[in-house]
């Protein structure tokens, strides 16, 4: 009897265990229908705390600011200040250098990865430098390039050039052999299977390649910038750091991570629109 009661306690069980699927999907619609609320309300409540407690006197004025005096000090720096040219010069270094960057990535990611050859030539180097942390170089690139707009160009370009052309040399190894050989088969020449079945499965993670290649050419841009630059955002963010502005610093601080933000999401849904493309091996 025992054992009776105990097989009859095992299917209660199990339908428990079928449930939780169930509820634990309906909290996950839930959260994703309002997600941009939950994130919204989360970022406002934030700002609201953080404004009460300088308000009340629990962080020091002299090393933190507040939400408010951001607000003011954003409004002077873009009527009064020089924070536009300081967000033209920026934008400038990041752009020139990341387009390049882009360009070369995906081309030799797509040579190193559709000729056996090039890729013994070339990948001794490219592991070494994507190995190697970019601020590193900053003292060789300066001596060869200078203070100038040229060096942040040429640090933007090695930030984001190797993980653009290790992923797209990643996709074009995805390619599926099956249907090479058929396209072969027909006397199909490298330019048609280049355009046809390489660059279409690679798609999707040259758009990952550049995510990841966006966050560390924006760190190394920035970074130069602290250490080697008159002018950009960095060197805002610097000269607010050693005059002990906190307003100043708190708001290049905000730019910086809010155009990061911004280029991440959008890249984000380049990369889903994609997405369906992968290439999906058994």
């Amino acid at each position: 009897m025992v054992q009776a009661e105990k097989t009859a306690a095992f299917p209660k069980a199990a339908s428990e265990i079928k449930q939780k699927p169930n509820e634990n999907k309906g909290q996950e619609s839930w959260v994703t229908r309002y997600k941009v609320w939950i994130s919204t309300a989360a970022v406002v409540l934030f700002i609201l705390v953080w404004e009460g407690c300088y308000q009340l006197g629990w962080l020091n004025p002299a090393f933190y600011s507040s939400p408010q005096r951001i607000v003011v000090a954003g409004i002077d720096a873009f009527v009064n200040g020089n924070l536009l040219n300081d967000l033209f010069i920026t934008a400038q270094e990041f752009v020139g250098g990341f387009l390049i960057a882009v360009v070369v990535g995906v081309t030799f990611g797509i040579l190193m990865g559709w000729y056996p050859l090039i890729n013994a030539i070339f990948e001794p180097f490219t592991n070494a430098l994507f190995a190697t942390p970019r601020i590193v170089l900053l003292p060789l690139v300066t001596l060869i390039f200078g203070i100038g707009i040229e060096s942040k160009f040429v640090l933007v370009f090695l930030g984001a050039v190797f993980p653009i052309l290790i992923n797209t040399m990643v996709g074009i190894s995805k390619v599926d052999q099956n249907l090479l050989r058929v396209a072969r088969a027909f006397n199909a020449s490298d330019m048609q299977l280049f355009r046809t079945l390489a660059v279409p499965a690679s798609i999707p993670f040259i758009i990952t390649g550049i995510r990841l290649g966006m966050s560390t050419s924006l760190v190394t841009c920035i970074a130069s910038e602290m250490m080697i630059s008159s002018g950009g955002i960095g060197n805002y963010v610097m000269t607010a750091s050693s005059q002990f502005r906190s307003d100043q610093l708190f708001l290049g601080i905000i730019i910086v991570a809010l155009f990061g933000v911004l280029m991440t999401s959008i890249i984000k849904r380049i990369e889903a629109r994609f997405d369906s493309w992968r290439v999906n091996q058994k």
